[in-house]
This record gives C-alpha cells, sequence and structure tokens, in this order.
C-alpha cells in the first residue's frame, strides 16, 4: 500500500490489520517477562557491594534492578 506523508510516497511494508486479526489479539497490560537464567561475569568487587546494600533484599534482585 503506498501512503502519501508530507508529499513523500512511502511503502508500508506490513499488512492491514484485520477485525478477524484483532479477535485472535491478547492484550497485555503491565506484562512481565519470564526470567531467563543467564551467567554473567561479575567482578568480585561488585557482588560484596551489592551484597552489602541488600539488608533484607537478595542481592541477586538488587544487581538485576541496577542492570534493568
Amino acid at each position: 500500500m503506498m501512503v502519501e506523508k508530507h508529499g513523500v510516497d512511502f511503502v508500508d511494508e506490513y499488512p492491514r490489520v484485520t477485525e478477524e486479526d484483532m479477535e485472535r489479539a491478547v492484550f497485555r497490560i503491565g506484562f512481565e517477562p519470564t526470567p531467563k537464567r543467564q551467567s554473567v561475569l561479575i567482578d568480585t568487587g561488585l557482588v560484596e557491594y551489592f551484597k552489602a546494600k541488600s539488608d533484607q533484599q537478595d542481592y541477586q534482585e538488587l544487581i538485576d534492578n541496577a542492570l534493568r
């Protein structure tokens, strides 16, 4: 489909969304990605820093939040 914006023709590479597409769609609000176990090498000093900051919270969760 050719679309004109600001006097320039653009080719729309995506197909139009149909009513049937919308009926099959799954809408997610506040979707949280599923954690995936991943190994990452982190300097010992950084691990000790997060362990010291972690009070009652899991230090790995603090690292995850900092990276996020």
